[in-house]
C-alpha cells in the first residue's frame, strides 16, 4: 500500500468489516491504513511542511491529535486480530513494532 492510497485502503477494509467483522485480512489492511494516515498527518506537521507533504495545511496540534487517533485506532485493530488469532504473526510483529515506538 503507498503512502497515499490510506484513505481508499481504510474505506475498502472498513466496508468489508461491515459485512465480515472478523475478517482478520481487512482488519490488518485498515490497521495498515491507519497507521500510514498517521504518518502523513506527522509530516505535515513538520516545520518546513513535511518531506512529501502534500501541501495541506492546516492546525498543527489538529494535525497532531488527529495522528495519535488514527495510530490508537490502527492499535484497536491490530489488538482485534489478536484476539480472533492470538498466533497471527503479521499482526504480532505490527502490535509490537508500535509498542516499540511507543504508540501503546
Amino acid at each position: 500500500m503507498r503512502l497515499h492510497q490510506w484513505e481508499a485502503a481504510i474505506a475498502d477494509a472498513t466496508g468489508v468489516l461491515a459485512e465480515e467483522p472478523r475478517n482478520q485480512k481487512a482488519l490488518f489492511r485498515r490497521a495498515e491504513g491507519r497507521r500510514l494516515e498517521a504518518k502523513a498527518k506527522q509530516q505535515q506537521d513538520q516545520p518546513n511542511g513535511g518531506a512529501g507533504s502534500s501541501g495541506r495545511g492546516g492546525n498543527s496540534s489538529a494535525t497532531k491529535t488527529t495522528a495519535a487517533q488514527a495510530l490508537a485506532l490502527a492499535a484497536a485493530d491490530l489488538e482485534a486480530i489478536l484476539r480472533l488469532d492470538p498466533n497471527n504473526s503479521d499482526a504480532q510483529v505490527s502490535y509490537y513494532a508500535f509498542d516499540l515506538r511507543g504508540y501503546l
